[in-house]
């Protein structure tokens, strides 16, 4: 946000493109060892002796002001260092009090978060920061509304109010300038209309506004220029008839008028509200999409692993959406999938995806009474090319499941796989296949339980490739951890 709102990234014209731009930044300093290396691309650590440089540095150009996150504001510093400060960053800090008015006339960035959810901001606080280009506040009483002087920030690009009490924010829709809004966990009743008006604004994120009752007719679709829309846990009341109000599904179908969005995050419960055949879904570069009713929000953010594109299918009798181009879009380009409670799907591959899943990391199954393999013995078209990239198989409560895969396998499948567990399969007889193991080099975790008629882990070798010579050994070399729980008929890992 910072970034793309001082101009840092040159030639980006893109969100998308600014945030990559970024990681590589990132991915370069950790290289260097500037900074540490803790596996996660959006939060970064700097060493002390680093940070304290580049203050120092940047400190000779642009002033600023700081105190440390969680710590105490004792007081403001001298109007003089002030008028030339161009960032302030008070990150969560224990403020006791605003004053009337900050003169700051170079200020670009002022980040603004506060313990407590009781500090309130004077009407007159923003009159001396014409300049200002990032806005962060967190934690503050915006109630009854917005202090009136943020209209006068007209060169705004990037308002963050996130966990702030607010009631009234039509003001915000006078501040056209504005490119991102951000009101995640905030609590906040309702989305004035009067936000139609920020023709500029590309990213809109309403993540956890738990409170959140009215988004007015026609305004999603009114946001032309908007790349990113989240709404993840975002519940919007059902739709009133009569009112100019809607719920959250209805919202969904305004997308098709948004033709540069490339990130969507959203819960979908009511798949009849779905946008059928809807082709902007192929434009999207990065998507947490939950269909259907039992999908927790909460379990997307907290994931073990991070992928860009995650897409969850609980559809139950209504198979028909499995037909929709736009879903079947979204399954082919998806790194993470969740399928529960499928009717009339026997077998994922083919049925699912005619391509073979190419980008597919993670796949989980869950409930699925009707789903006999994985990789059944249907021709298809690409028959070398299937789960080349897939890295965790998870499969639950498959009553009629008989095996993972039919003879013959395809070339590639299953060869980065590094995570199967198997769970209430009552049909498996053995999890593998003979032939199937020579693909699972990398293997590393096996988890077994509640299958009552599993008697060997990897089958026996099928008898025409015995006596054509072929006995190639089992060897899972990588594989660190074995777990077998409630497994009544098992008699041995393999009767080889």
């Amino acid at each position: 946000m910072f970034g793309w709102c001082l101009g840092l990234h040159k030639h980006v014209d893109t969100l998308a493109n600014g945030r990559n731009r970024l990681y590589k930044l990132i991915d370069n300093m950790r290289a260097a060892s500037l900074l540490l290396d803790e596996g996660k691309r959006d939060s970064v650590v700097a060493l002390d002796v680093v940070r304290h440089i580049a203050a120092s540095i940047s400190s000779r150009d642009k002033p600023f002001f700081t105190v440390p996150r969680n710590k105490e504001l004792k007081e403001w510093p001298r109007m003089d260092l002030l008028k030339t400060c161009h960032h302030i960053f008070l990150d969560w800090c224990f403020i006791r009090e605003l004053p009337e008015m900050l003169e700051c006339p170079k200020l670009k960035i002022l980040q603004l978060n506060c313990q407590g959810n009781y500090l309130k901001i004077p009407d007159n606080f923003f009159v001396q920061m014409q300049e200002l280009k990032v806005l962060n506040l967190g934690g503050l009483n915006c109630t009854p509304s917005l202090p009136a002087s943020l209209s006068l920030l007209t060169n705004l690009q990037a308002l963050n109010l996130c966990k702030c009490m607010l009631e009234d924010i039509a003001i915000v829709g006078e501040i056209t300038s504005l490119e991102i809004l951000n009101l995640e966990k905030s609590e906040l009743r309702e989305l004035p209309a009067e936000i139609e008006g920020l023709s500029n604004l590309r990213l809109l994120d309403l993540t956890d506004c738990s409170t959140l009752g009215v988004i007015p007719r026609n305004l999603i679709s009114s946001l032309t220029s908007l790349e990113e829309l989240y709404m993840g846990n975002c519940n919007v009341q059902e739709e009133v008839k009569g009112s100019k109000s809607q719920s959250i599904d209805s919202c969904i179908s305004e997308l098709r008028h948004l033709n540069k969005l490339t990130t969507l995050n959203v819960q979908i419960e009511d798949t009849s509200d779905f946008p059928r055949d809807y082709l902007g879904f192929g434009r999207l570069e990065s998507y947490k999409i939950l269909i259907g009713e039992g999908w927790e929000w909460s379990g997307v953010e907290s994931g073990n692993y991070e992928t860009s594109k995650l897409l969850k299918l609980n559809l139950g009798a209504d198979t028909s959406i499995l037909m929709d181009y736009g879903i079947k879009m979204l399954m082919a380009k998806a790194e993470d999938l969740y399928l529960a409670e499928l009717k009339g799907v026997r077998e994922v591959l083919y049925e699912l995806n005619d391509e073979g899943f190419s980008r597919l990391k993670h796949l989980n199954i869950l409930n699925c009474a009707e789903m006999e393999s994985i990789i059944g013995s249907t021709e298809w078209a690409y028959g070398d090319h299937a789960f080349p990239k897939l890295e965790s198989l998870i499969l639950h409560n498959l009553i009629n499941m008989e095996r993972i895969c039919s003879d013959p396998l395809p070339a590639q499948a299953f060869t980065k796989l590094q995570v199967i567990k198997v769970k209430g399969c009552d049909r498996m007889e053995f999890l593998f296949s003979h032939s199937m193991v020579k693909h699972l080099s990398e293997l590393v975790e096996i988890e077994i339980s509640e299958c009552k008629f599993m008697t060997n882990i990897i089958a026996a070798q099928r008898q025409k490739d015995a006596d054509a010579g072929q006995t190639d050994k089992i060897r899972l070399i990588n594989l660190r951890s074995l777990t077998l729980e409630c497994l009544p008929s098992l008699v041995t890992l393999s009767p080889e």
